[in-house]
Parts: C-alpha cells; structure tokens; sequence
C-alpha cells in the first residue's frame, strides 16, 4: 500500500477549481509517482481513516514530482485548507466493485427525468464511494451536478456490500422511486400451483417458551400470503399517492381474484384494502402446472386497460421457479406447460409498454435441501424435480423485465420487500455510460503557481529564522571559544532582519544580497576574508568551510549586482566571472539567465542562497561547538584571566543575537 503524507515527505498539496480531470473525488497525481489509477483515502493527519474521503488517485501528466492537486470542494469536505505546513494522509486502499447499487435522488424531477439523466451520464462508471448503512450522515454521489443518495449496495449474490465501494462497467444501476412522488400500478401474480403446498420455508418469528427462537415451518403459500396481509398493513399506515393494484393466481391458466369487479383498484382506503386481504384468504395451491408465459401476457393487458398512463407500470411475480432450463441443444428452454417463452415476453413487454418485472423467490435450493434430508428423505428418498426450488428463471426474467435483483428467502423478506413496495418502487436503468477522463483543468496551472509561491514564502520565511539563530549561536560559541565574535557587528542593524524579505524582480534581489553580504561576508572575522588566509584563523576547519563555495555564490551575485562591467579591464577575468555568475544562476535556477522581471526566477535564487547559507553556518556551528583541541599559545593567557582564552560552551541551543 503507497502512502503519501502531507509536508513530513515533501509532498505538496495544491488546491484547484474549475472543471475538469481534478474534480468531485478524483485526486490528481504526478505521473512520475504513480502510473495507474487506484482507490483510496483522503483525511488530515492524525484524523481518523473511518471518516476519511474516498478518492480516485488519477496518474496526471501536468503535476510535477511530489504534488498532489485536490478540487476545493473536496478540500473544503475533507477539513483541508492547502496552507503551507499542513499535514494530511493520503492512502491507498483498495475498493470493492459494486454488482448492483440502489441510487435515490435528490431532486424533485419526474422519474424518466432521473433514468435518462443516469443512462446518459459516464459520471459514475469508476466512482468510488464510502457506504455505512449504519452511519448518521447518507452517502451522495452527484450525476452532472444532481445528488443521488445512496440506499443499498450488493454484490453478486445479493449480500449487501459495505465499506470502500466501487462502481463498474459491469455494475447495475436501479432508481428508488418514493411512494410520494411517483404512483405506480402494481399486477401481482401469485402461484398457485402444487409445489407452493410444500411446507419448507422457515418462519422464525416466533419465540420459544424460554426466550429462544423455535424453528417453524410453513408452507410456501402461507408465507406468500402472510407477505401479501403485510403488505396491506404498510400500504395502510404509509402516505404518498394510492397504489393501483390487481392480484391474479395462475397455473396454466390465470384466474384475478382483486378487485372483485375486475381490472384493478386504488388501494387507498380501509375498506378497499379489507377487500384486498379477503381475495388473498382465498388464495390456495392447486393440483395443477405452471405458466409463467401466460400469466404475464395476462398482467400487462390489465396494465395496459386499467393503468393510469403516468404512473409506473409493474409486475410482481410471486412463484418458487420450475421445472424450466435455458435454451440449447438439448433443451427447449419451455416451462413444463407454456404457450409463450416467458423471457423473450418479458423482454417485449419491458421494451415496447414500459412494464417492469420484479420477482420474488420463495423457498430457496440452499434451504429445501436440509428441510428435505431431515423430514423426506428417508421415506420419500430424492425429491421430484417439480418440488425443488429453481429460480434460474425468475433471475432470467428480471434481467430482461428491468427490475431488482431476485428476492429469495422466507416470511421476512418476502414481508421486507412488499414493505418497500408499500413506501416506493424501484426501477432498474441499467450499466453506466463507459467514463472517459476529462483533461486537465487549465486551472491546475495557476493553483500550480500559486502553490508554489506560497510554499516558496513558508520555506522563505523558515530559512530566515534559521539563518539568524544560527548566526547569534555562531556568534556566541566563537566568542566563548576564542574570545571574539566569528561576526562583528555592522552598523546597518537592519541588514540581518532583510534576510527573509521577499524578491520579486533584478531590484529587489540587489538590495537582498547586498545585506546578506554586508553581515555575513564583510563583517565576518578578518582572519577569513581571503582563502589564501584560511590557516590563520585559530579553529581549524572553520575557514574550508567559509570558503567551500556557497558564501562565494553570494560574493559573486554581489559583485554582479553592483558593478555593470567586472573585470573590465582584464578580459580574462570578465569572463571568468561572468561564467560563474551564470553557474550560480544555473545551480538555483535551472537557467543561465534571469529577466529583470522574472519574479519566480530570482526568487528561486534568493532560496538557493539562503539554503547555501543556513547550510553553511550550520556546518561553522558544529565546528565551533565542537570538543576543546590542544589550545594554541595565544590561548594560554586565559589561565590568567586575560581575555581571549578558550571557554566551554554553556549551551548548544540556538537563541537570537540581537544587536
């Protein structure tokens, strides 16, 4: 796992606007750092990764090394603000790719509004996102500016998924519809063949005498109609437009047992719904095959007859599955009784009316095979395969039929899912639009430089208070060692305080090294104005460090600054000097040359130096300060008390010098 941390590795964090590449959660970085995209998380440091921002890590040509450039919206959600200083994590974790998510949105827009927005967008093909069902705050994902809640997420299976989520291009989309927004009209089919007598699914509603669950079972069509009489009850108590409703048993044929006069009814009021639960009490299995090809042509004429045309149109299959195989050779791909193909049916009738299909298993293989080796098997021995739950076909059907993934399972969510049928609908739209990554905002340029400057004065600004601690403290340890100061004071008092003033142009640069050069290369012990008089100051090693290099960088921009011609009556040494100017311009710049003007350029030559100088007196100071060397003769007056003499050091911190 890669992680980047916020100023303790050098990385930059640079905030930007605009749309583009860096924007919503996708977090921009060097491509030289990382060379594919990958899933993580953003939060300040020291914050907790629970409550961390997912993000998509976008490899991005225009960032150079070390910086990572984040929306301000993502910024302003995540708790960071850029300043220089600021400390912030940003890790690598992988994400799970979402089978299917239930998306809710926001906005007060017609339903077909919100599915052609979602079909239509590639905003989500890639999105990653954190889901807690159990968290205070819902998760959002916006579609072209459109917030989505996110309801449910579920992998393959139908598990639910938590944690760090991914979508995908294989990913399905559905849209909850509110009850109070949408009305729908509802055709429910309720089998009512042989098989739905079998007693196999467990109820674990109720307790035992000493507290426990006990384990009951009841018959496929009880916990169809105790489903049915549940959904009643929320359909009572809940507000939003009525639902029109029909309810039709079949077999091979299809009988509609509500409302009693035909068509369908809004289930609104008490007595309609009293209504409602008689027809479900007459509900019973029959000897008898199924037809679910048959029974749909049925549902979409009721539909298309006594629908209302604005609201939503679906079907709910109720069945436990049958005797039923997918086409080829050696299959024909027919229930064992059927007039049409009920998958190619499905598939017309969602294409051409608009109906959906939402089937709910009941009973399940994974639960009639222990049920069936406990009670059957040693007297029934294998079961018929007209018995055994199969819900390959309901599955088949709600992929083409445009509804949510099948429902399998006992009382409890056969009850769950006609609750939520009571409170809202939800419409499958389908696999994301593939997502292109736009390119780069023209933004990213401008944060960029912006960035830079402001990390340009933060580092400034510590360097200048190095600078001048180190010199106080090189001050005071050559005083106590050799009894006088590596400095002497100048009479400009102003001139070490300049050192962090900022430049923006040739000018202002001039008047910057013409004060550091006042303190730290006239004013410094005469002892060491020359290289050739390196061996003449009584600490050795003191003078190879004054004369490496970085302090003559200084002397030549001052030269170059304050006399137009150097050298100018010896070519040879113009030449030289104008060549070591341009090192010196090359060393800190990465040029040869600087435009009087060039704000950024003689910037970043006033930081070089400044780095050459705190580097430097950081080496004097560890010379000064180090172990007392054999004292030289002069030193031995101090053993009289004469001035001069060598003193130990009280104290290794650093503290200002004033003057």
């Amino acid at each position: 796992m890669r992680v980047l941390l916020g100023r303790v590795h050098g990385t930059r964090l640079v905030i930007v606007a605009g749309d583009g590449l860096v924007t919503d959660n996708r977090v921009g970085v060097s491509a030289a750092d990382m060379t594919a995209e990958c899933t993580g998380l953003l939060l300040p440091a020291h914050g907790d990764e629970r409550r961390g921002s997912a993000v998509r890590m976008v490899p991005t040509p225009d960032l150079p090394t070390g910086v990572v450039a984040v929306h301000e919206d993502l910024a302003r959600a995540t708790g960071l603000s850029g300043a220089a200083g600021e400390d912030w994590l940003l890790l690598e974790r992988p994400a799970t790719f979402a089978d299917s998510v239930v998306l809710e949105s926001a906005a007060d827009a017609p339903p077909e509004v919100s599915v052609r927005q979602l079909r239509g967008s590639s905003a989500l093909d890639g999105q990653v996102f954190r889901h807690e069902p159990e968290a205070r705050e819902a998760t959002w994902l916006y579609v072209d500016g459109v917030p989505y809640r996110v309801r449910s997420v579920a992998d393959g299976s139908g598990e639910p998924l938590t944690g760090l989520l991914r979508i995908g291009a294989a990913t399905t989309l559905h849209l909850f519809l509110p009850g109070n927004r949408t009305g729908v009209d509802v055709v429910i089919l309720a089998d009512c063949s042989g098989s739905m007598s079998w007693d196999d699914v467990l109820d674990d509603r109720d307790v035992g005498r000493f507290g426990g669950r006990a384990q009951r079972y009841v018959t496929r069509m009880h916990a169809l109609k105790h489903a049915l009489h549940e959904m009643a009850d929320v359909r009572l108590s809940s507000g939003g437009r009525p639902t029109r409703l029909a309810l039709v048993r079949f077999t091979k044929s299809s009988v509609p047992v509500f409302p009693r006069s035909g068509g369908m009814a809004d289930l609104g009021d008490e007595s309609t719904i009293e209504e409602f639960r008689a027809a479900v009490g007459l509900l019973k299995p029959e000897s008898a095959g199924t037809d679910i090809g048959q029974a749909l042509h049925h549902a979409s004429e009721l539909l298309h007859r006594y629908g209302n045309p604005h609201n939503e149109r679906l079907v709910v299959l109720v069945s436990d599955g049958a005797d039923w195989v997918e086409k080829g050779v050696d299959a024909t791909g027919e229930m064992l009784a059927a007039t049409a193909d009920p998958v190619s049916l499905m598939e017309e009738l969602n294409g051409s009316l608009g109906i959906r299909l939402h089937a709910v298993g009941v009973s399940a293989e994974a639960t009639f095979w222990p049920w069936w080796e406990r009670h059957h098997r040693r007297s029934d021995g294998e079961p018929h395969v007209s018995i055994v739950p199969n819900h390959v076909l309901l599955r088949h059907l709600v992929d083409v039929g445009g509804g949510d993934p099948t429902r399998i399972g006992g009382t409890d969510v056969l009850m769950e899912y006609f609750g939520e049928l009571g409170a809202g609908v939800t419409r499958t739209v389908g696999h994301p639009q593939p997502g292109r990554l736009p390119e780069p905002q023209p933004e990213i340029g401008s944060a960029l430089s912006l960035s830079a400057a402001t990390a340009t004065d933060a580092r400034r600004g510590e360097l200048a208070e190095k600078i001048s601690l180190l010199y106080s403290s090189c001050v005071d340890a050559s005083r106590r060692r050799i009894g006088r100061p590596l400095y002497r004071q100048t009479n400009d008092t102003r001139a070490l305080h300049h050192t962090g003033q900022p430049v923006r142009d040739r000018a202002a640069f001039a008047a910057w090294v013409l004060d550091v050069h006042k303190v730290f290369y006239e004013q410094q012990e005469s002892a060491l104005n020359s290289p050739q008089d390196r061996g003449s100051y009584p600490i050795p090693g003191v003078a190879d460090i004054i004369w490496d290099g970085r302090l003559f960088r200084i002397h030549t921009m001052r030269l170059e600054t304050a006399h137009d011609n150097v050298g100018r009556n010896n070519k040879k040494q113009a030449e030289q000097h104008q060549r070591m100017v341009g090192e010196v311009f090359r060393a800190h710049t990465g040029r040869y040359h600087l435009l009087d003007d060039d704000e950024v350029g003689w910037g970043r030559l006033q930081l070089g130096l400044m780095e050459d100088l705190a580097g430097m007196l950081t080496d004097v100071y560890a010379v000064l300060n180090t172990e007392q060397v054999p004292a030289p003769a002069y030193a031995e007056a101090a053993q009289d008390g004469q001035a001069g003499g060598f003193m130990p050091a009280e104290s290794t911190a650093l503290r200002v010098q004033g003057f």
